[in-house]
């Protein structure tokens, strides 16, 4: 069975002083700061509104994909006894034709289309900052909403989400999604793993969540404990801590559905087709230009093995990799350290250096690839299509810029590093190492070498 890489329970925290505050605060106090609402942000109202006029969030579809049903025969009888909770959008948004975005209720407002109803009441959460109040929407929604259980499925599609969100410590996940103290780092290490019997028993309620980690630290048994422990560990040096915490700002967040429509943008790379000289003109388009630069930390040399092993130590962009390309391989985040993009599995790829550099200068010009069309019909088809590739990673973090409102001269400046090619060979002991257990773990299972 391939390894993957073992979250401890201290590598759930991106610094010891998230892990102190976990421990210090009550879940109410953590959500109260996480929220930091006051009265003078937001009047609440109680209407009876069309339901034609309200649009739910992706993420708040998927947190009941499973259990939206439920409510249709109750709502029949009884009507929706309890009013639903909505945002006021701005006057921008009013142009798509929808008032409202649903906060809490998504089974009543099931239940009363079912039903035939065209009205509900309502409270509306109608705040000063629309931008904040988006922001906002999906802890609220899990703070109202605490009485419907939700699947494992469903959890997990919440958990990566308010992941990338820096000021959401691994306590205040566990709180808003109603998980156990110790449930994040346990939920993460089964999900991540690539035992997929242990994944599909949590999945299918086949154990609970304590009964499928065990099992996983039972499978795990067998391992290699040597090689794992050289390629794993954490530096929680205060200069370490100090970096992450700069990383927590008052800046604007990429909204939630920001995330989920960014990351999916990068799912279909592999699914590419061939490309043509007649697609030139559409990859040299920029993306308009549409303000504040945040810092970076070190990345976790367990999370890079595992980023690596995944992607079968190969660049995502053009194929090049294996034992002959450790040394040349980089492990790049899709939604960028500078617009909040974090350190988890869902947000990292592989690129080789050639690429990662080209997709960071695409990205400190807008998008935009920097050749003329005979240039670019000079390279075989293959070599095109690895641009295609790399240039749809680069107009994803200059579309998350934008969303930042960063000018290009802020790009510029917060990815001058990444335009600096690196000594090839840096980090390659911690690359060795996991391609080491990659290929033992391979011939443990009867599969062959390159």
């Amino acid at each position: 069975m391939e390894e993957k890489t073992i979250y401890s329970e201290d590598s759930v925290y991106d610094s010891p002083l998230e892990k102190e505050y976990d421990g210090t605060f009550d879940g109410d106090t953590k959500t109260a700061n996480l929220l930091n609402l006051t009265a003078d942000k937001y009047v609440r109202t109680q209407k009876v509104i069309n339901l034609s006029e309200i649009v739910a969030s992706a993420p708040l579809k998927n947190s009941r994909k499973d259990t939206s049903i439920g409510l249709t025969k109750t709502v029949c009888e009884l009507g929706v006894v309890t009013p639903i909770h909505v945002m006021a959008v701005g006057a921008e948004d009013e142009d798509y034709d929808y008032k409202y975005i649903l906060i809490d209720g998504l089974r009543r407002m099931y239940g009363a289309m079912k039903n035939g109803l065209t009205e509900i009441d309502a409270i509306v959460w109608d705040f000063n900052d629309k931008e904040l109040g988006k922001e906002l929407l999906l802890p609220l929604s899990l703070l109202l909403n605490r009485s419907q259980k939700r699947s494992w499925s469903e959890v997990w599609d919440l958990y990566r989400v308010l992941e990338m969100r820096s000021q959401v410590t691994p306590g205040t996940l566990e709180y808003l999604l109603q998980l156990n103290g110790g449930d994040a780092m346990k939920l993460k290490d089964v999900m991540l793993c690539d035992y997929q019997e242990v994944k599909d028993m949590l999945i299918n309620n086949e154990k609970d969540l304590e009964g499928c980690y065990r099992a996983l630290q039972k499978l795990r048994k067998e391992e290699n404990q040597l090689l794992r422990d050289d390629s794993t560990g954490f530096s929680d040096t205060a200069e370490n801590a100090e970096e992450m915490a700069s990383n927590v700002g008052s800046e604007k967040q990429l909204s939630d559905d920001d995330v989920r429509e960014l990351l999916e943008m990068a799912d279909d790379l592999d699914e590419m087709d061939d490309i043509s000289s007649d697609d030139f003109g559409e990859l040299n388009k920029g993306i308009d230009e549409g303000q504040k630069v945040g810092e970076r930390h070190p990345l976790d040399p367990a999370l890079k093995s595992a980023v690596l092993s995944r992607d079968d130590f190969r660049c995502k962009c053009c194929g090049f990799g294996g034992a002959a390309a450790l040394g040349v391989l980089a492990v790049h985040h899709i939604l960028p350290v500078h617009v909040g993009g974090k350190d988890v599995m869902d947000n990292l790829t592989t690129l080789c250096l050639n690429h990662h550099i080209l997709l960071h200068v695409a990205e400190r010009n807008g998008g935009k690839l920097q050749m003329t069309q005979d240039d670019f019909n000079k390279y075989s088809s293959e070599e095109q299509l690895a641009l295609k590739k790399t240039l749809k990673l680069a107009k994803i973090a200059v579309d998350a810029d934008r969303r930042r409102n960063m000018s290009l001269d802020d790009v510029r400046k917060a990815t001058t590093d990444s335009i600096r090619h690196p000594m090839p060979g840096m980090g390659l002991n911690v690359t060795q190492a996991a391609y080491s257990v990659a290929q033992q773990n391979k011939n443990d299972k009867g599969g062959s070498d390159e």
